[in-house]
Parts: C-alpha cells; structure tokens; sequence
C-alpha cells in the first residue's frame, strides 16, 4: 500500500508581516515605513488545496479561533481541519532583559494539533508536506522533493541551511513521515510551553530538537530541499527568488545536502555553551505559560 501524502497548511489566515529582505532591499529607508502589514492567505490556502488535492494528496489545515467563520465556511477545501484557541498561548519572550514579541510557541501548538489529526485519521502509513499558509510553492518540485522521504527511513527534509550559521534552521517547510514529524513538534511545544527552549529563535529551537531526536534515534537523515524548490516559494506575495538580488544569500544556502554533527559530539555539549540569559532558559519561570487550548 501506498503512502498517504498529505499537505498540512497552518497558522492565521490573516498573516501580520511582509518578507522583511525584500522590503530593505527594494525601498529606500525613508520610504519603508512600517514593514508589518496584513497579509491575507486566503487565496493561498484556496489555490494549495485546489492543486494539491488533485495531484491526490489530502489537504489538513490546523487554524486559529479567530479564522473559524471563514475556515468552517471554505470546509469543502479540506480533508481535515482542526481549529484551536490561540489566546493562551505565550507571544512574548525575554532576550537579555527585553520583552520581544515572540510567536513560536503558537507556531509550535498549531503545527503539533494538526500533525495530532492527520496521525490519528491515517495511522503512521503517511508522508506530511507542512508549509505556512501564507506561503506558496511549485506543485511539481514539491512532490519531487516529498519523493525523497521513503517509507520507515525517519528521514526530514528542511528547507535549506545557511553555511554561516550552522545552528540556524528555517522553520517555513518540512517534510516527514507522520510520526516523525508529531514528535518533533511534541517536543518543540513542551519545550516552549515549560519555558525551557533553547533559543527565543524558533531556527535555534528547530535545529537543536532535530539534532537531539537525531541522536536519539527518532530521526535518520536531515535533509535539505532543492534550491528549484525554494526559488518557486512566494511567501506574503513576494518570491523568495528576490532575496537572491543580494550575493551573500545565494552563497551561503546550502540545497540537496545532509546536516550531521560530528559522531563524537553530543548535542547537550552544545547547548550547554549557550548562556541561560540567550537560550531562553531563564525567559519564563517554570509553570509560566503553555496552557492548553480547549
């Protein structure tokens, strides 16, 4: 039998920010203004689900309380859909003394409950492409890549990684097996809710709960995806491909590669290096924040 293939969209229909690159890049710094502004995903969640859905992939979609009206009105679009309170989830994290808005733990929840779904519809015989849902991408190179995930090999696929900054992975889009990847997210959310992550980073929290399953046997290979398909991505209305219009970008991805540590390193060495006041330790006392959404 097959492998069930799966596309699993998540996050708020309404998607506050614009691709931050692109706007330095293209204004001049009197002309940028404020670089956070609505987005709306709507028609990116109708257009992945129409054409993913006829490629024979089932379409989940993991949304917010405050998109139910629109979600539940659309529900044809969707295969599976589960939509959470995200009013008690942390958004603020403290760096070095400062308050920052920080969304990861709500990205960690939505991601985990719809990941929850689909393994409880479909058992572990299934194959999950997750992406943001204000992010599209090229059908074709996606399922090239999604192809690479064989069955029982516990491998992911990230999008890439910057050679520059090896301990930073990118949290838009990865593809796993179901189990796999519901263990991931288990872990990145109980680490965020108990106020223990890694990083306020959500790259820093991705690459070392990768690194760690990795070294505990749950994860195979850490596998990036094709520079093709990262050129098709258009995130907020903007192709990535536009970052490229500076060098340093395009010469520090890394594309069609592996992430390993060295055999000999074990992953608490390395987060043992990194001061409580920048790994997030000492953000939030413990039992502070991470309730549960109803």
């Amino acid at each position: 039998m097959a492998l069930e293939r799966v596309l699993l969209m998540h996050g708020p229909v309404q998607s506050r920010g614009i691709n931050p690159v692109v706007h330095q890049e293209f204004y001049i710094e009197q002309q940028r203004g404020d670089p956070y502004a609505l987005f709306n995903s709507q028609q990116n969640i109708v257009s992945m689900a129409y054409v993913f859905r006829k490629l024979g992939f089932k379409i989940c979609y993991s949304g917010w309380e405050e998109d139910a009206e629109w979600l539940n009105a659309n529900g044809d679009l969707f295969d599976y859909l589960v939509i959470s309170n995200q009013h008690v989830l942390n958004t603020e994290s403290t760096f070095f003394g400062q308050t920052i808005a920080n969304n990861k733990e709500k990205l960690y929840y939505v991601s985990m409950k719809g990941l929850q779904l689909i393994r409880r519809e479909l058992g572990d015989e299934a194959v999950v492409f997750k992406t943001r849902a204000d992010v599209t991408v090229h059908q074709g190179h996606a399922v090239l890549n999604l192809a690479r995930v064989a069955r029982h090999s516990k491998d992911i696929l990230i999008e890439y990684m910057r050679v520059s900054n090896m301990y930073s992975a990118p949290d838009f889009m990865v593809m796993g097996e179901i189990a796999v990847l519901e263990a991931v997210y288990n872990s990145l959310y109980e680490h965020s809710a108990a106020g223990t992550s890694y990083h306020v980073s959500s790259h820093v929290d991705h690459t070392f709960t990768y690194l760690a399953m990795k070294q505990a046997g749950q994860i195979n290979r850490i596998m990036t995806m094709s520079r093709e398909l990262f050129e098709s991505v258009v995130w907020r209305g903007q192709p990535r491909y536009f970052q490229h219009i500076d060098p340093t970008y395009a010469a520090t991805y890394s594309f069609d590669s592996e992430m390993a540590i060295n055999p000999n390193t074990r992953v608490e060495e390395l987060v043992a290096r990194i001061s409580p006041e920048v790994s997030g330790a000492e953000a939030r006392p413990p039992g502070e924040g991470g309730a549960t959404p109803g």
